[in-house]
């Protein structure tokens, strides 16, 4: 097996090094696993909302005869930005990547969705829900795009094109690594939360997912499920998140002093912590709160 790797340029970095760069932050890396991707993997500077995947014409059409299959998971994730501002690459780079899937021959498409397709206010969804049926109920932009991504998706399925949808929930820290995407929402809250020694005393029930838990199943479903998965869609989420007040209780067992207090309360004491993730964290809630 051979991996193609597109990644956007940087006028800092190749894209190997970049590739590998965030392999290392994530605290994956291995020996075995530099060893496979300098014998395995080739990475190309390209962009998925540009005309073929910015890649020159010669490139772009050896490659859609030399690739077998598709993963496609690059997407902005933003929660503030309006649904133009992340239309480029949520929704053209998918029928981009659409366009590549039908050229020259077909390649089944795995393509990696959200759980913000689905409405806040709708509880045990099921996977075959009809897509239509959450349409005008996106409340921000991110959610929005996805939603449209996901009907080209399933467009180009009923026209004949193998794709299988993953519906990832909010992914968490690796189960082995401990590691934790920095930029993510809960994090942040947990981190802020330690750094201030208060938190927000909310009844929320935290949906979060290990992102090796979502790797292997997707993994799993493309080496050894895959004709039986086509034309479906997987929601990888959990179901069972614990309440964020347990969540404090466990940090504070774990011998961290954290004292539930009243959001505004909490919201005016990050706001005079000097750290980017904190400032970070206020303008996001302020404006979900609003």
């Amino acid at each position: 097996v051979r991996v193609i790797c597109l990644i956007r340029e940087n006028a800092v970095s190749t894209t190997e090094s970049r590739l590998i760069e965030s392999i290392e932050k994530m605290g994956m890396m291995t020996t075995k696993l530099k060893d496979l991707i300098k014998n395995r993997v080739k990475t190309i500077a390209g962009d998925v909302a540009l005309v073929r995947l910015g890649l020159i014409e010669e490139e772009y059409l050896f490659l859609t005869y030399e690739v077998d299959t598709v993963i496609h998971a690059a997407a902005y994730v933003n929660l503030i930005f309006p649904y133009q501002a992340l239309h480029g690459i949520n929704v053209l780079g998918t029928r981009n990547i659409l366009d590549f899937c039908h050229k020259n021959k077909v390649k089944p498409l795995y393509y990696l969705s959200t759980d913000a397709v689905i409405p806040s206010n709708l509880k045990d969804v099921d996977e075959d829900i009809n897509n239509e049926d959450v349409q005008g109920k996106l409340l921000n932009g991110y959610a929005q795009t996805k939603w449209v991504a996901e009907r080209l998706v399933i467009n180009s399925q009923m026209r004949g094109l193998p794709t299988i949808i993953f519906r990832l929930g909010n992914q968490a820290a690796s189960m082995s690594t401990g590691v934790w995407n920095k930029q993510d929402f809960i994090y942040l809250m947990i981190f802020c939360s330690i750094q201030s020694k208060l938190a927000p005393d909310l009844d929320w029930t935290v949906e979060f997912t290990p992102v090796d838990f979502s790797a292997s199943f997707i993994v799993q479903i493309l080496t050894k499920n895959f004709r039986a998965s086509i034309g479906k869609i997987f929601h990888l989420m959990n179901s069972e998140g614990p309440n964020w007040r347990q969540i404090i209780s466990w940090i504070n067992d774990f011998g961290i002093p954290v004292r539930l207090v009243p959001l505004q309360q909490w919201l005016q004491q990050i706001s005079t912590i000097a750290s980017a993730e904190c400032q970070q964290l206020q303008k996001l809630f302020q404006i979900m709160v609003k």
